[in-house]
């Protein structure tokens, strides 16, 4: 897309890559999110969670569960790290986060791991006890494993 590359022109830091991939990923072109998110993490000092969270929203969409499930456990990985240097983590980390464990539920279920996906889903319930959709998956899944 001209808009992104032209953005890109002017400043060619790793969240400019970011910001060019999640517009990406909005308009449907998921190849090039990809490689503008690839290109984020690629040139980043740290890793930064949003960067893997979108990534792995890319590959589900385009039908990469095995590597999205692998962003998404380094969602919740750098999460975990982050969580022990700092409490005052901000709302939209905590967000993707959070999302992750119900992103990797999902995977967990493409794969058949239907046990390892309700421990996701389990978390996630903790963090989110008024959902009343998640309840409704997660009692779903409940009966699919014979837990009923």
């Amino acid at each position: 897309m001209k808009l992104t590359e032209t953005a890109l022109d002017k400043e060619t830091n790793y969240n400019s890559y970011y910001i060019c991939a999640a517009v990406e990923y909005g308009l449907g072109n998921f190849k090039s999110a990809l490689a503008h998110v690839e290109k984020a993490i690629e040139i980043s000092d740290d890793h930064v969670i949003k960067h893997f969270y979108l990534r792995g929203l890319i590959h589900g969409v385009i039908g990469k569960p095995r590597e999205a499930f692998i962003d998404f456990s380094n969602v919740l990985s750098l999460g975990k790290e982050l969580k022990e240097k700092s409490e005052n983590e901000d709302g939209e980390k905590e967000k993707e986060i959070l999302e992750a464990f119900l992103n990797r539920a999902k995977c967990h279920l493409l794969f058949g791991e239907k046990k390892k996906a309700f421990q996701d889903l389990q978390t996630y319930i903790g963090f989110k006890p008024l959902d009343s959709e998640i309840h409704t998956v997660a009692g779903k899944l409940l009966f699919s494993i014979g837990a009923c």
